[in-house]
């Protein structure tokens, strides 16, 4: 039986970044069980993306998600990502500090 799963990595690290925007690189690669080179790119093509952004306090990186952006698939490109949020029952959030 092939292994599958209904979000991939990306959105994975999106929805823990959403949830947690202080948590660090090594902790998300340990909870979605990939190394941290696969995080790093993942974060860099989500800001490239236009889906995050960062904000450094001395060693501490805290990302900003920008929930007003659209989706990049056809069938829902109206559709935002603070939609999918809700549809996921996170709510929308505001990064505090």
């Amino acid at each position: 039986m092939s292994k599958w799963s209904f979000f991939t990595n990306h959105a994975f690290v999106l929805s823990s970044l959403y949830q947690n925007s202080s948590t660090t690189k090594r902790e998300l690669a340990t909870h979605a069980g990939i190394s941290e080179g696969s995080v790093r790119k993942i974060i860099s093509d989500l800001k490239t993306g236009g889906y995050i952004l960062t904000a450094s306090e001395g060693r501490q990186v805290y990302y900003s998600l920008k929930n007003t952006r659209a989706l990049q698939n056809r069938a829902i490109q109206d559709k935002s990502l603070g939609d999918l949020f809700k549809l996921l029952g996170f709510g929308i959030k505001t990064r505090r500090r």
